[in-house]
């Protein structure tokens, strides 16, 4: 997190609202954990920060350590994700490999209507019964 060193020897108080959650990572890191959660990392954040958190978490994982994200950015989310679990009302309603998440899956879950994408439809993903 390169923006945490020029801020290193100041107060977290005085940190903004992305260094704040970089710095919120950083020190579970330093516990060198093999899973770590992150709920919305990047609310609030802009579109700078959210690049950079994100950049670190794809880091985080590719070194081995388990990340789970809850993010409602369904399309950051899934674009930076190996395996994606859809929650409706606090139920999984799809899972499956990220990249095959569909808009037309989403869009059958959250809108009605119609049958579902093409991730469930050819047995990539699976929708989970309401």
């Amino acid at each position: 997190f390169p923006d945490l060193m020029a801020a290193r020897r100041g107060k977290a108080g005085v940190l903004s609202g992305g260094q704040r959650n970089m710095l919120g990572m950083a020190r579970a890191l330093m516990l060198e954990p093999r899973v770590v959660l992150l709920d919305e990392p990047t609310a609030g954040l802009s579109p700078a920060y959210t690049t950079v958190v994100w950049k670190q978490v794809r880091r985080i994982a590719a070194e081995g350590t388990a990340v789970v994200v809850v993010e409602q950015n369904v399309d950051l989310a899934v674009s930076h994700s190996d395996w994606a679990y859809v929650l409706v009302a606090g139920r999984n309603r799809l899972d499956g490999p990220a990249a095959e998440v569909g808009k037309e899956d989403l869009s059958s879950i959250f809108l009605g209507g119609g049958a579902a994408g093409p991730g469930v439809a050819d047995g990539r993903m699976r929708e989970i019964g309401r």
